[in-house]
């Protein structure tokens, strides 16, 4: 098995270059000469011996650092777009080893909606809103307590109204789905007779007569002779904090191939899932034998998340 190389190397850094490296270095030199020789505080002074220089090494470790994971993610990239990373022995044993742990697992809900929205509203949402509501009911018993009856009410009602509205917006996108034209009762059928794949939110799944897909914000459900192929895509996600390079991660996604039946163009569903999760969409689907076309190109690309600490 071959992979095409489709590599799409985004430079979308926010600015760890050397440029920045380098200003940042002359900033703080500039600035700890300052409150060196200019200010007479001894917290101006350690800012000037200590703080400073904490600074500049920090930010021209980040400058090496960055570059020595761009040439690790640049010789990854390379492996990922060949036979050399999917068909090593070490890779293959890993998948293998999964697939004895991990199975394809059947909707756990009575209906396609319910068994949706039970993946979407995880744990941590129901936490974080119970909390709240906890919290402000509380609030409300002590203003019983001191005959503010009004506001007591208020704050009951605003709570339950903040846990209604915070397990919605996790469901939007099941509820926008469902206001479409679509005939529902042959896509439920499909939907609990299928085998899934759930990772985060997201969930992939094989039915009777569609491929279903969900996400936080979206749901699919690609008819079987519509669908081209599955294939992979990789993301590489650089975090920077500040504009500094911090660490970086990978994302999976299976992307099903969708041929529009009006203009006949191929359009994208990208899928996250887990990394052997993506290769077991990819497997499920050659073994059903829906498609002719056997492309297994693989789209790798960079982006970045910059979190600005105030």
């Amino acid at each position: 098995m071959r992979y095409n190389r489709k590599l799409d190397f985004r430079k979308l850094k926010p600015g760890n270059s050397l440029h920045n490296t380098i200003e940042i270095c002359v900033v703080s030199v500039i600035v700890s000469l300052y409150f060196y020789f200019m200010r007479d505080e001894i917290v101006d002074k350690l800012i000037a011996l200590i703080a400073m220089p904490l600074l500049i090494i920090f930010t021209v470790y980040s400058f090496f650092h960055e570059k020595r994971d761009d040439k690790k993610a640049e010789n990854k990239a390379l492996e990922l777009c060949d036979e050399s990373y999917y068909e090593s022995v070490e890779w293959s044993e890993k998948y293998q080893d999964y697939r004895m742990k991990h199975d394809f697992k059947s909707p756990a809900k009575k209906t396609m909606k319910k068994d949706m929205i039970s993946h979407l509203r995880q744990r941590e949402d129901w936490l974080v809103a119970v909390t709240f509501s906890v919290l402000l009911a509380l609030s409300s018993v002590s203003a019983c307590y001191k005959h503010q009856f009004i506001l007591a009410v208020v704050i009951v009602t605003a709570s339950v109204l903040f846990l209604v509205f915070y397990l919605s917006l996790s469901t939007r996108g099941v509820r926008e789905w469902y206001t479409h034209d679509c005939d529902f009762d042959t896509l439920e059928k499909s939907y609990l007779n299928g085998k899934f794949l759930y990772y985060k939110r997201n969930g992939l799944g094989f039915g009777t007569t569609h491929i279903h897909g969900f996400t936080k914000g979206k749901v699919y459900a690609v008819d079987y002779r519509l669908a081209e192929n599955i294939t992979r895509k990789v993301v590489r996600v650089k975090e920077y904090e500040d504009s500094l390079y911090g660490k970086s991660r990978y994302e999976y996604y299976a992307v099903i191939k969708v041929r529009l039946p009006e203009s006949g163009r191929i359009s994208d569903v990208s899928i996250e899932l887990d990394e052997f999760q993506v290769q077991m969409a990819i497997d499920e689907f050659k073994k059903m034998n829906y498609t002719a076309d056997k492309d297994n190109s693989i789209a790798y690309e960079e982006t970045f998340t910059n979190d600005i600490v105030t």
